[in-house]
């Protein structure tokens, strides 16, 4: 099997840092998407806080008189 990559170190050197650059580009991505979704998740659970959580009844002071008269 003939080994397809080119013999010119300068050329080689270019290609790993191409490659390296392609990395670096994708990490970058992944890591502002990765930020996005922890927002979205924090997001999602204040507002499940917000609807299912649990809230203070208040209750008017003439309903409280209800429960005195008997």
């Amino acid at each position: 099997m003939k080994n397809s990559l080119p013999d010119d170190i300068d050329f080689l050197k270019n290609i790993i840092a191409e490659q390296d650059l392609k990395i670096k580009s994708k990490d970058s991505k992944i890591k502002s998407q990765n930020v996005e979704i922890n927002i979205l998740r924090e997001q999602i659970s204040f507002f499940k806080t917000l609807k299912f959580g649990p809230r203070s009844e208040k209750v008017a002071q003439d309903q409280l008189l209800l429960f005195n008269e008997l």
